[in-house]
């Protein structure tokens, strides 16, 4: 039997459209209704509540064996999973096709076998079903007439591209389990950890023989470079990923979570290499993806969190009291989708907030939000997350003025950041110097430890993986409000004109002939 729970989560998971086929389905090849009636009531549900069933159908002969209704009902809805499937999905189309297969193969038509057998190897291979491809060559060997050799040769063809797939998909996986954790690479540790792994695993991307396999390598390596903070390798990474789906058109359909992923990640490099313009055109690009119905939620999810990126980087906090509400019509209306993104995005969210609301000095409800983060268990398993938002904790009291309570904190802080081994060089300075700051009353003994604390960190930048960690929350750029006495977002704002300055300038000039001048002096 399956846990209670099993079939209102996966009558949970359903989009429209299947609820829609599973009803069709129902009527059709089930005349008893009540296994209808009983997935409707469940479907109201927002928490699964068995005596609330049994209270509803109390009157009904099959609530007297509701565990064996509800079973069957499971089983009902996984088959019309798997018709409703071969319409949307081409290895479901391929299985259906197998099935065939082997089913004219048992009744000797080996020629009508054939015909299916070539089209499913087609499909197969326009979409990398290197699995499913094996087995479609297992039935051919069924064929009477099959030469023997040239089977055994396709046989190696695909074990080679399927080996292909898996060592850059096992490299892959390593980077990606390393990057849920760490953001940057930040200790000696992190590096040899990283370094051991690329030395062992990495392999050439003309080693890549389809696109399962090339795109293992793009996203391995657009991660990599986040960990190691090369903005301009992961920013080529991030587009050639990009530019592999408009290649291969037909994997965005078949990979469309991976497709509207890779935009996102495209997105928020082209933002942190300042960028606004190519990041705006991702966000049109998304905007007019077309995805299967199941997608949708996560579409919205990752439009969301791409216009919230924007607006960060391009620092429109005012759009955040607009953005809270949809993160909450997003939270109550898609929570299953939301939550299969994992924890990393919710802290994610939750920091924006914070940090939108700190930017333009609504301290009580940064520190709402902060103080939601800082009770989550789960933040201690994200050590970039937890140690940005423990050190805004502490600017924000600091701007409140709870300078009592701010000495607490900042012992507390260094005992977290000291027992899980993430007390970096910033880290270190910091807490130094704001516990120095928090008792300083004298206007000139401040000045000079904040333009200490200054000092030390403008240091700290010309190490690429804490000048990374600096950029989250712009650490140097509040320092700097506290010296010359504007509000951090005013700060924020010349920063962000005179890199903008400084690009316009670095732009190569028109290679303008020489013919030109002397024509116009003419």
């Amino acid at each position: 039997m399956k846990p209670a729970n099993d079939l209102f989560l996966l009558i949970k998971s359903l989009h429209k459209g299947e609820k829609r086929f599973f009803k069709l389905y129902a009527r059709k090849y089930e005349k008893d209704a009540n296994y209808l009636r009983l997935f409707e009531a469940i479907d109201r549900q927002h928490e699964y509540d068995e005596q609330a069933l049994k209270e509803t159908f109390k009157n009904d002969k099959f609530a007297q064996r509701l565990s064996v209704t509800k079973e069957y009902l499971y089983e009902m809805i996984l088959c019309s999973l798997r018709n409703y499937g071969t319409e949307v999905s081409p290895e479901m189309e391929v299985l259906a096709l197998r099935r065939d297969i082997k089913t004219l193969i048992s009744k000797r038509l080996y020629r009508q076998a054939e015909k299916l057998i070539v089209k499913a190897k087609e499909l197969a291979l326009q979409y990398d079903l290197f699995h499913e491809l094996l087995g479609i060559l297992g039935d051919e060997a069924y064929l009477p007439w099959k030469d023997r050799e040239e089977m055994f040769r396709e046989w190696r063809d695909v074990l080679d591209k399927f080996n292909n797939m898996y060592e850059f998909g096992y490299f892959a996986e390593q980077v990606r389990a390393i990057t849920e954790n760490k953001r940057y690479l930040r200790s000696p540790e992190d590096f040899a950890e990283i370094n051991e792994i690329e030395k062992k695993y990495a392999k050439d991307v003309r080693e890549a023989t389809s696109f399962s396999s090339k795109l293992r390598y793009y996203f391995a390596h657009t991660m990599l470079n986040t960990l190691k903070n090369n903005g301009d390798e992961k920013l080529k990474n991030a587009r050639a990923t990009v530019g592999l789906f408009h290649e291969y058109p037909q994997f965005i359909q078949t990979q469309t979570l991976a497709y509207l992923s890779e935009l996102r990640t495209y997105s928020a490099i082209e933002l942190a290499q300042g960028n606004y313009e190519k990041a705006l055109q991702s966000i049109q690009t998304l905007k007019q993806t077309e995805v299967p119905a199941q997608f949708l939620p996560f579409k919205k999810i990752l439009l969301f969190f791409i216009e919230q990126n924007y607006a960060l980087a391009t620092l429109k906090f005012e759009r955040f009291a607009e953005f809270e509400l949809q993160y909450n019509e997003l939270s109550g209306t898609y929570p299953h989708e939301l939550a299969s993104y994992g924890v990393a995005i919710e802290l994610k969210f939750l920091s924006n907030f914070a940090y939108a609301y700190f930017a333009v000095g609504r301290y009580g409800d940064a520190l709402k939000k902060l103080n939601i983060l800082l009770a989550r268990p789960d933040l201690a398993q994200h050590p970039y997350f937890e140690n940005n938002v423990r050190l805004l904790y502490l600017i924000v009291h600091y701007e409140i003025g709870n300078f009592d309570l701010l000495e607490y904190l900042i012992r507390s802080t260094y005992r977290a950041f000291l027992k899980r081994k993430q007390l970096f060089a910033f880290e270190k300075c910091f807490l130094r110097h704001i516990r120095r700051l928090s008792v300083i009353d004298d206007t000139v003994a401040l000045r000079r430890w904040l333009q200490a604390l200054y000092d030390e960190i403008r240091v700290l930048s010309a190490d690429p993986q804490e000048a990374a960690f600096l950029k989250k929350y712009n650490y140097p750029a509040w320092i700097e409000s506290k010296l010359t006495g504007q509000k951090f977002l005013d700060v924020l704002k010349r920063k962000q004109e005179s890199k903008r300055e400084l690009k316009k300038a670095a732009l190569p000039q028109p290679n303008i002939p020489s013919e030109f001048y002397r024509q116009t002096a003419e």
